[in-house]
This record gives C-alpha cells, sequence and structure tokens, in this order.
C-alpha cells in the first residue's frame, strides 16, 4: 500500500491522521471541503471535494490504494446525513476508481446494546445519546449500509469513545467484534495512529475495532 486518501483531513482528528501516515512513509491525498487556510504536512496533495456533492469528488480516488474517513459535522448536536449520504458517494467513488480499502471513524455508543457492557448500556451510552444522538442516528445508519450493501469493499469501522486533545499515550485497549469493558475516552493522537494502523492490517477487513484508554 503506497496511497491513501484521507476525508475530513482538516478536522482535528484528520489533521493528525495525515501526519501520522506521513510518519508511516505513506503517501496522503487529503481531501477537504474547503482548503482555505488548511496547510498540508510536505508531499501531502490536497484535493478539493464535498462528500455531499457526487459531482466534486470525480476522480478524487484515482491512483489510491486505500481511503479513510474522519469526517465529522461542525454540530453533533443537528441532525445531519454527512456520514451516511457522504459515505454512500464515497463508496461509489471507491468502486469507479478500483479502491477496496476503507476505514471509517464511528463512536462507541452507536453499537447496539447487546453488544456492550453493563457500564456503557446503563451510564455511557444514555449520557452521550442525549447530547450527540443525531450525529450517532447518521452514523448508525452509516454501519448498517457499510454491512449490508459494501460487501464489496473492505471496510473496517473503528469506535471511539470520548476524544480529547492531549497528546499520544500509546497505551491503548483494544477489541474486535466485540465488547471493550469502559471504554471512556482516547485522545485524537492515539485514534489516529490506530486508523493509519487499521488502514494497513487487512485482517480487519468486515471487521468493528473499538479503541479505548
Amino acid at each position: 500500500m503506497n496511497t491513501i486518501a484521507v476525508f475530513g483531513a482538516t478536522g482535528g482528528t484528520g489533521r493528525l491522521l495525515v501526519t501520522a501516515l506521513r510518519e508511516r512513509g505513506l503517501g496522503v491525498v487529503a481531501i477537504v471541503r474547503d482548503p482555505t487556510g488548511y496547510k498540508a504536512p510536505p508531499g501531502v496533495i490536497v484535493k478539493q471535494a464535498d462528500v455531499l456533492d457526487p459531482s466534486s469528488l470525480d476522480g478524487v480516488l484515482d491512483n489510491v490504494d486505500a481511503v479513510i474517513s474522519a469526517l465529522g459535522p461542525r454540530d453533533g448536536r443537528s441532525p445531519t446525513t454527512v456520514y451516511s449520504r457522504g459515505m454512500r458517494n464515497i463508496i461509489a467513488q471507491m468502486r469507479a476508481a478500483g479502491v477496496h480499502r476503507l476505514v471509517v471513524i464511528s463512536a462507541v455508543p452507536v453499537s447496539p446494546p447487546e453488544e456492550n457492557t453493563f457500564f456503557v448500556r446503563h451510564i455511557l451510552h444514555p449520557i452521550l445519546w442525549r447530547f450527540f444522538g443525531p450525529s450517532y442516528r447518521d452514523l448508525r445508519v452509516m454501519e448498517e449500509e457499510l454491512r449490508t450493501r459494501a460487501k464489496d469493499i473492505d471496510w473496517t469501522i473503528v469506535r471511539p469513545p470520548l476524544l480529547t486533545d492531549d497528546p499520544a499515550r500509546g497505551d491503548v485497549r483494544r477489541a474486535v467484534d466485540s465488547p471493550l469493558g469502559k471504554p471512556k475516552k482516547i485522545s485524537r493522537a492515539d485514534l489516529a495512529n490506530e486508523l493509519a494502523n487499521a488502514a494497513l492490517d487487512e485482517s480487519l477487513a468486515h471487521k468493528t475495532l473499538t479503541v479505548s484508554y
């Protein structure tokens, strides 16, 4: 794998992800809606596109080996379709370009109740859904469509809990297709590293990875 496209490269996690990929010696195509003020690291190709406008995506994934989505709305408390509609458009472009590897950010509270521990079901989820329910609902749609309509795509869903702006620690706990006890928080820096590593790990195709301290 040589080149990875990053959607949402101007966001808090996206910026760190671009750096993490470059540190691994990978080529990066940063796909951004508004490049104004975005200073890409050396060697990063910047392309302008809006995931909600399919025509703007034509050709942006040419010569790319994998895609990582760090998309997110500006206001997680308002209704959004950026995850579900955006992912449909991204996948359409992946198919057109012959790209199969995809890593997407979701969130711990999106997981079904039966997949979680008592702490997550009865304490963490109710609090977070109260504030960020609109985003979680659209993330849930995105996850379901990946599982049912994108079987030809080697997707990996990465679910972090609360994100912080702390430096990377490295002591990340992981669970693949299984509950992770008391997932409270993780820094964007550590999440960026987990996303980069996941993109390079083909054994995670069609799996859900939960990460937390």
